[in-house]
């Protein structure tokens, strides 16, 4: 029988780190709602464009590698200067890379036919630096066991961006979009440099550093690994908009979906956070079979309970919700939002189990189950969108997010041998 004591002694780092992740990510969300609402669903279809391709720019450019320098950190606690330092110098290169890749790219081949979504891309790609290395410096907190101060990060992070955001768009409207998001990134980035100095001043000033080339090896391996997963993971979540650019071409399809997405992102962020929250303890489990397959099943079984709780009046209430956020110009959306809602629940489950294996530094792990849900995905959405045409693609991400949950559970066994 399972026994409440579990809940109870993880209660205090989970909470604090769930709140502190809803504010951050929360805070975001409210300024991607105000930008939608304000600016209407045309606009915004061509901004979600541009935040895709960022967002892909970001996992080439290094973004993913946030999980591996928090899992070096947490195993090797006395060379995390070294980790940290090196992972600066390796993520450089790997953005200059990055922006030159994509760059040329768009600017050879006519991948996407939305020259106001390009443009304002080209603008917005020297500052993936701001971005990567934010969530460089917080996943290093959150090696180094400091989970207050690495909430701490995030929210500051999250309300930096979305408040100049906020400004920015309140002021100029939509030419106010961009400037507001460069700003906030740029800010929130030297707001990290300032929060690790006062954390980590004696280890700044101490040992000398010692370039290590072996330890570059081991982050271009990780690096590989993490992209694949990750780069996988995030053209399976983002492909909603390339299918309907190359296949519908309607940009107010693509602001409809990314509306009952930015819930269905959001309702994510609950199984993240709970691993986020338990970290350090989980990452301690690596070599304990048995302790760690019990302490999964026992977070699965709480948090899926209370879940399922918290999505029950989204679902009751799609439309109010959606009128009240976003106006009745984003109607179409009520049905993709009921069925996200349903999504959800099983999106949850994969995100624990991923969380999980993470934690424990099995990265091989999580690339296979990436390579299996973004072939899931691609079959489906294709398939599906023969005959049901846009809602075909919610209906791929809702029957792969369940394939993902199944795949997943099974797969837990392998995560330590």
């Amino acid at each position: 029988m399972l026994s409440l004591n579990f809940f109870n002694r993880n209660f205090k780092s989970i909470s604090f780190r769930m709140i502190g992740l809803l504010y951050a990510k929360g805070i975001v969300l409210l300024s991607t709602i105000f930008v939608a609402r304000n600016l209407g669903p045309e606009n915004y279809g061509h901004i979600r464009l541009v935040l895709t391709l960022f967002s892909l720019l970001g996992i080439l450019a290094g973004f993913p590698m946030e999980r591996v320098v928090a899992s070096l950190v947490a195993k090797n606690p006395d060379e995390k200067k070294q980790i940290l330092y090196h992972s600066i110098i390796f993520l450089t290169g790997t953005i200059i890379v990055a922006i030159i890749i994509f760059y040329t790219v768009l600017s050879i081949f006519n991948i996407i036919n939305d020259d106001i979504a390009k443009n304002i891309f080209f603008q917005y790609a020297p500052f993936v630096f701001a971005y990567v290395f934010s969530y460089i410096l917080i996943a290093f907190l959150q090696g180094s066991g400091k989970i207050k101060a690495m909430t701490l990060g995030e929210i500051i992070y999250g309300s930096l961006k979305a408040f100049s955001i906020i400004i920015f768009v309140y002021i100029a409207g939509n030419k106010g979009w961009l400037p507001g998001r460069v700003s906030g990134e740029v800010l929130a980035f030297f707001a990290m440099i300032i929060l690790i100095f006062v954390y980590f001043k004696k280890l700044i000033n101490g040992q000398n550093f010692k370039f290590d080339f072996d330890l570059i090896k081991k982050l271009w391996r990780f690096y590989l690994y993490r992209l694949t997963e990750t780069g996988l993971a995030s053209l399976q979540v983002n492909l909603d908009v390339f299918l309907v650019v190359w296949l519908v071409n309607d940009v107010k399809q693509i602001a409809y979906i990314g509306v009952a997405k930015m819930f269905l992102d959001s309702f994510g962020l609950f199984g993240k956070s709970i691993t986020s929250g338990l970290f350090p303890t989980i990452a301690k489990l690596h070599n304990q079979k048995i302790m760690f397959l019990k302490h999964l099943k026992k977070t699965q079984f709480y948090a899926n309970i209370i879940f399922i709780i918290l999505l029950l009046p989204f679902f009751f209430f799609a439309k109010p919700i959606v009128i009240l956020l976003y106006k009745t110009e984003y109607l179409q959306a009520i049905p993709y939002l009921k069925i996200f809602v349903i999504t959800a629940l099983f999106q949850n489950i994969s995100y624990i189990n991923g969380g999980y294996w993470l934690a424990v530094g099995n990265v091989r792990l999580s690339t296979k189950f990436s390579l299996i849900s973004f072939v899931t995905y691609i079959i489906l959405s294709v398939v599906l969108m023969q005959f049901y045409d846009v809602f075909g693609i919610v209906l791929a991400i809702m029957i792969s997010k369940i394939v993902n949950a199944l795949v997943s559970s099974r797969l837990n066994r392998e995560c330590i041998v």
